[in-house]
């Protein structure tokens, strides 16, 4: 071979010459590349060598690429070739994207603090309209997180206002049609927080939505959810919900309230309710779509410069009442655990909560409405309350009379009258204090293990068991995966909660076409065990079908028998692990 032709071998595919190494991931590393066709600086991503091996690894890896090509939109990275290069007998799978020279937005966040509510929603405006993008294409992220989003702040100064067209959403690994699972073992799709391999759940265990970490399908309103949780973390510098491990972070995601950013940064109040709406633990209570977000945000936005009653009174809380009155309507958002736990499988009848209202419908209406009028709705408001305060005082000083009603003066008289005997006002009740609210309420212990410990746990506490729900879980029959109020919420003496335990049974998941390893994982997280695989399988066997079927319901513990390509198949076994 010529010394031409041994350079150009060396190209990736034929084009791409490689420079520095820009970063490594689980499954891949990624190279800043020169162009030697049409010159300029690109970012080749090359699968990593122990995995080229096996023919699935390769096309699951090239798979990104024609999903990422199906968007082409400023606010997504684009793709510029993909192919196979032969690397001395190895064929290495190989992608070329734009070369984005900015930091990811978790490295943003860490180098110079949260951002402001109008910078948030500008990072979050070019979120949304990637996914926007990606949704008219029919394909959900199912993986946002701010390491996966780039701010190009070059060739601006690193102070420089944030704008939507900085924003590009990378690492589509993970995307796939409406309405899938991101339930598996797959060596390419971990990594991402790799505790939550155990459950079988993969994805972003910080950022993932409810039914993703329950192992439902997947849709836009899932990305809406994480959008949302990325938009609390650059509002407060922190993820939604803080735990000990993958296992509880999960579970937070499903049974917790959305976070409140300004409880920790109160300037970002305007952008409370959107975050909320947002993170609604049903999905039928979010957003209707990324456009919607959008307008939701820059609603929020715009409210924020209208005057406020606050300032107008000269108070010292900036907190317009009219937002205060309206506070009640994402009750929604703390309902919605039941109809999450009840009907895990999505088939919730449409209003499965008893509701003085349609709170979406509301929250939709005053997204809506101009700013005008919902200043103009604030100071009616107010001077409502003003009305209802000066007759409540009235009222209190009449009860708290003993004298007889009191003569009204003429307006005008030849003697001037004495002057008038200044009264103390009424004394109104106090607020109760934190330590009285602490000593008439009861803080709700975290409950797990069996029904009858957590029956046993919540007697102890003060408090008693409610309604119980049994659902498909990757768990021992009768054992507790969720309850319906969070841990550490203070509730009433004697209150009622329910609790979800797992059936004792799990959904058969669907591992045709995984290699035996990723299916073993995958199977394993769903609470199963593996047959023998036959010893003549050839080592990159995939998995054709099991018994009992793909889909089935079978006991926990039950042993799968794999059918592989290539191989024989064990004879159908019913055993399954004790306890199971």
């Amino acid at each position: 071979m010529t010394g031409a032709a041994d350079a150009t071998a060396a190209l990736i595919g034929g084009r791409y010459r490689l420079r520095e190494l820009l970063g490594v991931g689980g499954s891949a590393a990624v190279y800043a590349a020169d162009d030697t066709v049409i010159g300029g600086r690109f970012a080749v991503k090359l699968l990593h060598p122990h995995l080229c091996a096996d023919a699935a690894h390769r096309q699951a890896f090239l798979a990104e690429a024609m999903k990422v090509q199906r968007i082409q939109h400023p606010n997504v990275v684009g793709v510029h070739g993909s192919g196979l290069h032969d690397a001395a007998g190895v064929l290495t799978p190989w992608i070329a994207f734009d070369l984005l020279t900015g930091a990811t937005l978790q490295e943003r966040i860490a180098a110079h603090g949260p951002l402001d509510a109008a910078e948030a929603s500008a990072v979050l405006a070019g979120v949304l309209s990637g996914l926007s993008a990606a949704h008219r294409s029919d394909l959900i992220h199912r993986d946002l997180s701010p390491q996966n989003i780039i701010l190009e702040l070059a060739p601006p100064p690193p102070n420089a206002a944030i704008t939507s067209d900085m924003v590009r959403i990378v690492d589509f690994g993970l995307a796939d049609a409406t309405g899938r699972s991101t339930v598996g073992g797959d060596v390419l799709l971990s990594g991402h927080d790799g505790e939550a391999d155990d459950v079988g759940i993969i994805g972003s265990v910080q950022y993932m939505s409810p039914e993703q970490a329950l192992g439902k399908p997947v849709r836009a309103a899932s990305d809406l959810y994480q959008a949302g949780a990325i938009l609390s973390f650059v509002l407060t510098g922190r993820v939604p919900f803080l735990r000990r491990s993958a296992r509880e972070t999960m579970m937070a995601h499903v049974v917790a309230p959305p976070p409140v950013p300004s409880a920790l940064a109160a300037s970002t109040a305007v952008l409370d309710r959107v975050v909320a709406k947002a993170m609604a633990k049903t999905p039928a209570h979010r957003y209707r779509s990324a456009d919607d977000f959008r307008l939701a945000l820059d609603a929020a936005v715009e409210s924020s410069r209208v005057p406020r009653i606050a300032e107008i009174r000269g108070d010292s809380d900036p907190s317009p009442i009219g937002d205060r009155a309206r506070a009640a309507d994402d009750v929604d958002d703390v309902e919605t655990l039941a109809s999450t736990l009840r009907y895990p499988h999505g088939a919730a009848p449409s209003n499965p909560l008893p509701s003085l209202s349609d709170p979406s419908a509301d929250a939709d209406d005053a997204e809506a409405r101009p700013a005008a009028q919902r200043f103009a709705v604030t100071v009616s408001a107010f001077v409502a309350v003003v009305l209802v305060v000066i007759a409540a005082w009235g009222v209190i000083a009449a009860s708290g009379s003993t004298t007889s009603t009191p003569t009204i003066a003429p307006l005008s008289s030849a003697t001037p009258s004495a002057p008038a005997t200044a009264q103390e006002p009424p004394v109104l009740p106090a607020a109760p204090t934190p330590q009285q609210i602490e000593t008439l309420t009861i803080e709700v212990p975290l409950l797990n293990g069996t029904l009858a410990g957590v029956d046993a746990t919540l007697r102890a506490a003060g408090l008693q068991l409610g309604a119980v729900d049994r659902v498909d879980a990757p768990a021992a029959v009768e054992t507790v995966i969720a309850q319906q109020i969070a841990p550490g919420v203070r509730v009433a003496p004697g209150s009622a909660i329910g609790v979800a335990v797992a059936s004792g049974y799990n959904t058969v998941p669907a591992v045709g076409g995984m290699t035996v390893s990723s299916a073993t994982l995958t199977l394993h997280g769903a609470g199963f065990v593996v047959a023998a695989v036959p010893s003549d399988a050839p080592g990159g066997a995939v998995v054709i079908d099991t018994t009992p079927a793909i889909g089935s319901s079978a006991r926990v513990g039950t042993a799968i028998v794999l059918r592989v390509s290539g191989g024989p198949t064990p004879e159908p076994s019913a055993t399954s692990v004790p306890g199971g």
